[in-house]
């Protein structure tokens, strides 16, 4: 009986706020990253992170803001535009 293993990596991707943000580099250390999107998303740097969830082939984390935390995720946002490079989750 042989039995054949396959070992793939999967792909990390980071939410924030409905969006999805792309692995800057698969070297950086999960808090590195969050260090690189706060340059961008502020909050980021002080959000809480759950993950990885695997979701296909990918490891996806989420970035919790402080307001998030506390609940209010339930309240509608306003409708804004992703910037350009991200893709909202669908």
């Amino acid at each position: 009986m042989n039995i054949t293993m396959t070992i793939e990596t999967m792909a990390r991707e980071f939410r924030y706020d409905g969006l999805r943000l792309p692995d800057p580099n698969a070297k950086l250390s999960v808090d590195e990253v969050r260090t690189a999107f706060s340059a961008t998303y502020p909050e980021i740097a002080t959000a809480a992170v759950t993950g990885p969830e695997a979701v296909g082939n990918k490891l996806v984390y989420h970035f919790l803001s402080q307001a998030l935390q506390h609940n209010t995720y339930g309240r509608k946002r306003s409708a804004t535009k992703a910037p350009a490079g991200l893709v909202p989750p669908g």
